[in-house]
Formats: structure tokens, C-alpha cells, sequence
């Protein structure tokens, strides 16, 4: 019996070959038509993988961040990416715009000279913008700074922004990094960058050519070609971006002390930290006719269109006003800082000479030159040339474009009619509600009333009643705005449960693309 079971299982694979050898062969053999709920759901999210993580260019992280909230970091904006990805792709706006004022800035202070700004790239300035390049002090720095400024609590180590870079640029100190050492710091060289482009440009063509066939196209598919279009754009804008540094390029330079002598803390703040304290925006030195650099000075506050920001316009001190912030020892650094670089006072006196012919005083703007860390949200690090107007109309429009991709669904097949109007609602509410901030920041600054209002709004001479109707309103529409687009996601994939037959058939691409 036992030889009978061996004799079994030694020549039952033999049979099961020979009978394979009688079954008929074949050559090529094609897939069968059409699609199935699987391969659609993991082309989607395989897609959706390459979008939402792939396509994030993060800034260098802070020095003293933790594995684990570095990884929170991350995973805060895979979320914005998932839900939000416009906004996304208006961060890389705001830093391309930045990157690409710097390098104007930097090739204009060359002026057909011999040195490091000659070899000054897009990479190097995106690197500069994203906290590339940072100063580190010894104990004997430290010890003065704080002896000569206990307000400025200095660290061993200082990031520097595009404005700091900017000024190193005009006072001839640049410093020479060449393009490799940066590229060395990418997680990502062109050649990969490249092929994520065409992993996520493939999805696109084969929903045109759904379109182009008559064939519909699911919800999971509209949200996915959405988060393709946002993803496309980050890629455009932040192409000459390093991917993912870790760390910055330490410029071991004496020449830190212009940047520490000449680096004015900004004064903007969020609405909630706004109240009746004035602080000090700026000095202007005059050289004759005050009252005249006075006017000027008025005319370019009321141009300032800051409360695209929700901020507070700067106000013009009169004469004999004291400064109720800012440390008397800071304006004597940044004194010593123009004594010994003119470039400062003359970069601002050049922007007073578009609004008088003679240039009777220069007007110095705080800036931050050296931070502890850049920031990933723009904010007064980035460099700007553009309206704050412009840029909220910017933000607007992304909103508007993410939207409307997914309002052209609005007659699509959905399981339920309530799944089908809260759609269309979601999708109206994010292409319009950027629209709202838009017209009410431009009627704040351009009708007198209204900014009148809204800056004793912000000095917070409002009754209690108001501030509660505020939060309330902010509350509701900031609920509304986060439901709409944690719904838009969530229905791109329930909705596959109930949908036509037809959604599963294949574009015929022979029927679609010309041949001979």
C-alpha cells in the first residue's frame, strides 16, 4: 500500500505535464476586452501615489526636528495634496515667483562681472528660497549678540532667506557653490522627474481619449485627472527645485555680521495677534523737504494692497513719533551696516525715484534676512513683485480650475440624487468661494470707507456682538470648505459601486488616433 501511495505522487506531476502537452499552443494572445473595477482602482491610485507624494518639494526641515515630526510634516502635506492639491500648486507658484525675482536680482548686481553670480542658476535661487544656505556662529558670536541685543535670542545656527541672499548679492559677498553640491542634496535628477511626468501625463490621455471616444468617465477618474493637472503644474514650477534636502550648504563666511547687523524683524502677524500696539514698519532718513518724503511716503501706503493678507496697512509716523517696538541697539547695527555697504540705502532710494524726481529721503523696510528655519507656507521670507491682490487672484484662480474640473461631472451618474447635489455643491462651493475673498480684498482697497472699517476692525475697536458674528461666519464657511472637499474625495471612490456597464469598456485607440 505504501509503495502504491509513492508510485502516486512521483508520476502524477509526469501525467499532468503530458496532458498539458496535448492542450492546443498559441502565439500572442490579447488581453480581454475591456476593464474591471481592479485594474481601475489601482491605476487611479497608483496615479493619485504619484501626484500627491511624488510631486511634493518640501523645504529644508528645521535642524532640530524629530524623525517623528518630520514625518507629521509630511503626512500634513499629503493631506493638503489629497484634499487641497491647488493649494499646493499655489505654494510652488508663490516660490517659483520668488526663485525666479532673485535670479533677476542676482544677474542685475553682476552687471557683466566676473564672479560667483555669473554661475548663479535657477537651482541655486530655488535653493536659496527653500533654506538652502544657512550661517553657523561660534560661542564668541553668540556671547556678543546677546551682550548687544538680548531681544534677538541668537542660535548656533541661522537659515538664510531670499532677502538675505539677495542683499549678499548687491554688497559683492555671493557665495560660490557650484551646481553639482546642490544637485548632490536632490532626491531627484531631471531623468526621474521625467518619468513621473509621463506615469501622470498617460492617465490625462486616456481620459481625453474616454472623451474623445464617447465613453464616460467615472468620478474616481475625474478627481484623479484633477490631482494629474495640479501635479503637472508643481512639476512645471518647481522643476529646477532640489528634491527633498535634509540638509543646508553651511556658508563658513565672516561675512554673516552684514547680515546681523542689517536684519530688521518683519511686522506682519495673524489676524488673531493683530491689536491697538503700533509698531515700527520701517525708518526713513531724510535728506531735505520732509513734508514732501511724507507725501510720498502716504501715496505708497495707500497703494499698499496688504489686506490681500488680512493685514494691517503700514501708517506714516509723524514726525516726532518714538518707536514703541524695536531695539535702539538694532538701528545702530543696521547704521553701521549702511555706513559700510551704501548698496542698502541705494537699493530703496531707487524705489522712491518712481514717485518723485528727486530723491530727498530713503525709506528701509524691516526685512528678514536670517531665520531659524524656512518655512514650507509662504510667507515674508519668499520675495514678491507682484500686487497682494494678484496673488490672492492667483489662489482664487487654482481653486476656481480644481473646482471646475470637477463640476464638468455634473451630470454624470451618481447612485443617489443626494450624492448627486452634494457634488455639484462641493465642486461650486471650492471654484467659488476663493471668488468671495478675491472681490472683498479689492473692495477694502480701493474704497476708503471700507478700508476705514476694516482697519479699525483690526485695531479691534469691534463690539463683542461682531466678534461673535465673525467667528461664527468663518466658523461655518470653514466647516462647509473642508466638508466639500473631504466629500469630493470620498465619492470619487464609493461612487464605483453603481455605475453603467459602459464605463468598463476600453477605448479603441486604432478608431481614435490617424493612421494610414
Amino acid at each position: 500500500m505504501r509503495a502504491w501511495v509513492l508510485f502516486t505522487l512521483i508520476t502524477a506531476p509526469v501525467l499532468a505535464w503530458a496532458a498539458q502537452t496535448d492542450s492546443p499552443l498559441v502565439g500572442y494572445v490579447p488581453d480581454p476586452r475591456g476593464r474591471g473595477t481592479p485594474s481601475l482602482l489601482v491605476s487611479c491610485i497608483l496615479t493619485l501615489i504619484v501626484c500627491v507624494w511624488s510631486a511634493l518639494h518640501l523645504n529644508v526641515p528645521p535642524r532640530t526636528q524629530s524623525t517623528s515630526r518630520n514625518i507629521l510634516l509630511n503626512a500634513q502635506w499629503i493631506i493638503a495634496g489629497m484634499y487641497a492639491p491647488e493649494m499646493v500648486v499655489f505654494v510652488a507658484w508663490r516660490q517659483w515667483s520668488s526663485a525666479r525675482l532673485l535670479q533677476k536680482m542676482i544677474t542685475e548686481a553682476a552687471d557683466g562681472k566676473a564672479g560667483p553670480s555669473t554661475d548663479w542658476t535657477m537651482t541655486h535661487s530655488f535653493f536659496a528660497c527653500t533654506g538652502g544656505f544657512a550661517f553657523e556662529f561660534d560661542e564668541l558670536d553668540l556671547v556678543q549678540d546677546a551682550e548687544q541685543d538680548r531681544e534677538a535670542m541668537p542660535t548656533p545656527r541661522l537659515t538664510l532667506t531670499a532677502r538675505g541672499v539677495a542683499l549678499l548679492a548687491r554688497c559683492g559677498h555671493l557665495p560660490h557653490v557650484p551646481r553639482e553640491e546642490i544637485d548632490d542634496k536632490s532626491k531627484a535628477n531631471s531623468l526621474a522627474k521625467t518619468t513621473v511626468l509621463l506615469q501622470a501625463t498617460w492617465m490625462l490621455i486616456q481620459a481625453v481619449g474616454r472623451l474623445i471616444a464617447g465613453l464616460p468617465v467615472t468620478l474616481l477618474e475625474v478627481n484623479t485627472v484633477a490631482h494629474v493637472l495640479c501635479a503637472l503644474s508643481m512639476y512645471i514650477l518647481w522643476w529646477h527645485k532640489p528634491l527633498l534636502p535634509q540638509q543646508p550648504i553651511i556658508l563658513r563666511d565672516k561675512d554673516s555680521s552684514l547680515l546681523r547687523r542689517s536684519s530688521r524683524e518683519g511686522n506682519t502677524s495673524p489676524l488673531k495677534k493683530t491689536g491697538s500696539l503700533e509698531t515700527v514698519s520701517g525708518i526713513t532718513f531724510f535728506h531735505q523737504a520732509p513734508n514732501d518724503c511724507l507725501a510720498i511716503l502716504q501715496a505708497q501706503r495707500r497703494k499698499d494692497t496688504g489686506t490681500a493678507f488680512f493685514e494691517r496697512r503700514p501708517r506714516v509716523l509723524g514726525q516726532g513719533t518714538k518707536p514703541s517696538v524695536a531695539s535702539k541697539r538694532r538701528w545702530l547695527n543696521l547704521a553701521v551696516a549702511i555706513d559700510t555697504y551704501p548698496q542698502l540705502m541705494q537699493h530703496d532710494r531707487l524705489l522712491l525715484r518712481h514717485h518723485v524726481g528727486r530723491a530727498n529721503c530713503v525709506h528701509l523696510k524691516p526685512e528678514q534676512l536670517m531665520v531659524d528655519h524656512v518655512g514650507n507656507w509662504p510667507s515674508s521670507d519668499l520675495l514678491r513683485d507682484v500686487d497682494g491682490l494678484v496673488v490672492g487672484m492667483v489662489l482664487w484662480l487654482a481653486n476656481f480650475v480644481y473646482g471646475g474640473i470637477h463640476m464638468a461631472a455634473w451630470n454624470d451618474h451618481f447612485p443617489t440624487e443626494a450624492e448627486k447635489w452634494l457634488w455639484r455643491g462641493s465642486s461650486s462651493y471650492i471654484a467659488f468661494c476663493g471668488g468671495l475673498w478675491v472681490v472683498l480684498n479689492f473692495a477694502v482697497s480701493r474704497i476708503p470707507k471700507l478700508n476705514e472699517f476694516w482697519e479699525h476692525w483690526m485695531d479691534g475697536k469691534r463690539s463683542l456682538a461682531q466678534s461673535i458674528a465673525l467667528g461664527i461666519v468663518v466658523f461655518i464657511c470653514g466647516l462647509s470648505l473642508v466638508f466639500a472637499r473631504v466629500f469630493i474625495v470620498v465619492e470619487a471612490f464609493i461612487g464605483i459601486r453603481e455605475m453603467p456597464t459602459s464605463v468598463y469598456a476600453t477605448v479603441e485607440w486604432t478608431d481614435i488616433l490617424p493612421h494610414f
